[in-house]
C-alpha cells in the first residue's frame, strides 16, 4: 500500500483489513480480551468511520466543539459532563489531572506535579495503566480496606480509582469505598471502559465521579 498523499479528490481502493499493518511489518492479532488501550481500543462502527471522515473534510474550533461534545455526552450519559480522550490510558490521565487542578489555570499550568499528591487504588486491582496516573506527577498509594483511609492525610490524596471489571471480585467493597471518598470529599475515578455502557449509569447512581 502506497503512503502518498492524494489531494484531488480522487476516489481509492481502501487496504484489506489488516494489510495496513503488514505493510509496517506488523502482524494483526485475534483479540479475545475485550477493549483496551494497548490492543487498540475497537473497531468502529460503520457511521463512526464515516463521521470521521465527514469531519476531516472541514475545519473548527476545536475548544467549541470540545463543549458542544462535552453537552452532548452529558446527555446521552446521564454525567455532568463528557470528554473524548485518545482511549482509556488518556482517560485515567485526564480524570486525574482534572482531580489535582480543576479548572484553575494556574494549577494546571504547574502539571505535573512532583509526588506531593497521591492517588488511592485497591491493592488487588492495580492494574498496567497506573503510568497514566504518575504521568500527571501522583504516587500510586494501593489499600486493602475503607477504612485505611482514615490513616492517611486527606489533603494529600488527588482521588481514588478503582476498575470497574475487578471490582466483584475485590476484597474492597465498593459502596464502602464510595461512601467513604464522598464523606471525605476525595473524587472517586471508576475505570469502566471495559464495560458494557449502562442505563442509569450504576457508578453515577453511587457516588459523583471526577
Amino acid at each position: 500500500m502506497s503512503l502518498d498523499i492524494e489531494c484531488d479528490g480522487a476516489p481509492h481502493v481502501s487496504p484489506v483489513a489488516g494489510q495496513v499493518f503488514r505493510d509496517f511489518g506488523i502482524e494483526p492479532i485475534i483479540n479475545c480480551t475485550g477493549v483496551r488501550t494497548s490492543y487498540s481500543g475497537c473497531n468502529p462502527t460503520r457511521p463512526v468511520v464515516a463521521a470521521m471522515e465527514a469531519s476531516g473534510q472541514g475545519f473548527v474550533v476545536l475548544d467549541e466543539l470540545a463543549e458542544a461534545i462535552g453537552r452532548k455526552l452529558a446527555a446521552l450519559t446521564g454525567a455532568e459532563w463528557g470528554l473524548v480522550t485518545a482511549g482509556s490510558a488518556a482517560a485515567v490521565s485526564q480524570a486525574v489531572a482534572a482531580c489535582v487542578a480543576g479548572n484553575n489555570p494556574e494549577k494546571m499550568l504547574k502539571l505535573p506535579l512532583r509526588g506531593e499528591k497521591m492517588v488511592v487504588v485497591a491493592a488487588d486491582q492495580r492494574m498496567a495503566y497506573e503510568h497514566a496516573i504518575r504521568a500527571v506527577g501522583c504516587m500510586v498509594l494501593p489499600i486493602g480496606r475503607a477504612s485505611d483511609l482514615d490513616q492517611l492525610q486527606i489533603e494529600k490524596i488527588a482521588a481514588i480509582c478503582v476498575v470497574a471489571s475487578d471490582i466483584p471480585k475485590s476484597a474492597l467493597s465498593f459502596e464502602q469505598i464510595a461512601l467513604r471518598s464522598k464523606q471525605l470529599g476525595i473524587p472517586l475515578i471508576v475505570d469502566a471502559a471495559g464495560q458494557a455502557p449502562k442505563f442509569p449509569n450504576v457508578w453515577l447512581q453511587t457516588v459523583p465521579i471526577c
